[in-house]
C-alpha cells in the first residue's frame, strides 16, 4: 500500500474533483453543458430526455443566433426558445424578439408563439399531416355598434383541436325599450356563428335601482342584438354580456 501524506492525498483530491466535475454539469467545446446540474432534489448523471423534464418544468428558453434564421416547424422541438428570424412564423412576426413555446409528443405538437415586445400571442396545432390549425392569433377584435350604442364590444376566435368558437363581450350605454327587439352590433368577416339559426343567451341590463336580466342573440351570422325579458319596467340604459358559441353549433 502506498504511503500516504499530505502532496500525495492533495493530488488524490484534485483528481477526483476533476472527475466529478466532469460529469456535474459537464460542458462540452462549444461550453454547452452536457449533463444536467446536480440540484438539491436531485443527483446529476441525467440523461437527455430527464435534462429536457427539468429545463420545462422552470421554463428555461434556449437562446437562438441572432444571425440565423430557424424554420419554428423544423428547427424547434419541444421547448422553450428565444430569438427574433424565423420562417413559418405568423403574418405578424416583425423581428421582434419572441419567445416560442414547443409542448406535445411526437405527432402532436402544440406551438405558442408571443412577440415580446407587447405581449401579442399567436398559437397553432398540428396532429400530424390530417390537422394543422394554422396560426391564430386571440387577440380582441373591436365590434362596431349599432342604432345609437356605444361603449365596448369586442369579439374573438377560439380554435384548438376539440374546439371552433368565438367569444363576445360587451359592455354598452344605451336606451333599450320596450317593445320589439333591436340590434346593439355588427359582427367583422371571419367571426360569424357559420349558424343560420338565431344562438341566444342572456345578459344584464342597468336601470335605476340595479340591473335586470337582458336576452341577447346572434341572428344573420354576424347581427347582435337584444330584448327585454320582462315587459314594461325600468328603461334599460346600459347593457352587459358574455357568450361563448361553438361555431356551427346553436347552443352556448
Amino acid at each position: 500500500m502506498k504511503k500516504m501524506n499530505l502532496p500525495i492525498l492533495g493530488g488524490a483530491m484534485r483528481k477526483l474533483m476533476a472527475e466529478f466535475y466532469g460529469h456535474k454539469g459537464a460542458r462540452n467545446s462549444v461550453n454547452n453543458l452536457v449533463h444536467a446540474t446536480a440540484t438539491e432534489d436531485q443527483d446529476g448523471f441525467q440523461s437527455a430526455f430527464d435534462k429536457l423534464m427539468v429545463d420545462q418544468r422552470c421554463r428555461r428558453a434556449t437562446g437562438l443566433q441572432a444571425d440565423k434564421t430557424y424554420d419554428i416547424l423544423k428547427d424547434l422541438g419541444i421547448g422553450y426558445w428565444i430569438g427574433r428570424n424565423f420562417t413559418n412564423a405568423p403574418k405578424g412576426a416583425d423581428g421582434s424578439m419572441s419567445l416560442i413555446e414547443v409542448t406535445g409528443w411526437e405527432d402532436y405538437l402544440q406551438y405558442n408563439f408571443t412577440r415580446l415586445t407587447d405581449g401579442r400571442t399567436w398559437t397553432r396545432t398540428i396532429y400530424t399531416d390530417t390537422y394543422d390549425t394554422g396560426w391564430n392569433d386571440n387577440v380582441w377584435v373591436k365590434v362596431v355598434t349599432t342604432n345609437g350604442f356605444t361603449g365596448h364590444c369586442a369579439v374573438r376566435k377560439v380554435i384548438d383541436p376539440s374546439h371552433d368558437a368565438i367569444e363576445v363581450r360587451f359592455s354598452l350605454k344605451g336606451t333599450l325599450k320596450a317593445g320589439d327587439p333591436i340590434d346593439i352590433a355588427t359582427l367583422p368577416n371571419g367571426y360569424t356563428t357559420l349558424d343560420p339559426n338565431a344562438i341566444y343567451f342572456n345578459g344584464t341590463g342597468a336601470v335605476a335601482d340595479g340591473s335586470v336580466p337582458v336576452g341577447f342573440y346572434i341572428h344573420g351570422g354576424n347581427k347582435l342584438g337584444a330584448y327585454r325579458l320582462e315587459k314594461g319596467g325600468e328603461t334599460i340604459s346600459e347593457l352587459r354580456g358574455f357568450a361563448h358559441i361553438e361555431r356551427g353549433d346553436s347552443t352556448i
